[in-house]
């Protein structure tokens, strides 16, 4: 057995989340994201914190708003984006805090906090 199937039990067998599929109305692309297993996630919140309140800063500054990561950065006072907020988004879409939704235009992606 191969693909999908393969992945999911791969998966499984090792830990991680879901993998989370994506797509327009009228199915012109497929994304797939493959979440990073929590024992690599840079700073883990658990027993950390600082990075837990930097999470939730970033949780806060996303609200009920949608925001591309520059825009993101700029509401928290970076002039770019930085490593860390990166890491830090790439970590909260792993434990589906954040999702990514792409632009109508489909050129941009847009952030969004799922409310877990």
């Amino acid at each position: 057995m191969k693909g999908f199937p393969t992945a999911y039990r791969a998966l499984e067998e090792n830990g991680s989340g879901e993998l989370l599929f994506d797509t327009d109305e009228m199915r012109g692309y497929l994304s797939v994201t493959i979440p990073v297993h929590p024992a690599f996630l840079p700073n883990p919140p658990e027993g950390n914190a600082k990075a837990a309140a930097y999470e939730n800063s970033l949780l806060e500054a996303l609200g009920d708003n949608d925001l591309t990561l520059t825009q993101l950065a700029h509401v928290l006072g970076y002039r770019s984006i930085s490593k860390k907020l990166s890491d830090t988004v790439n970590a909260l879409v792993a434990k589906g805090r954040i999702e990514r939704i792409p632009s109508a235009t489909g050129s941009t992606v847009l952030l969004h906090a799922t409310g877990r």
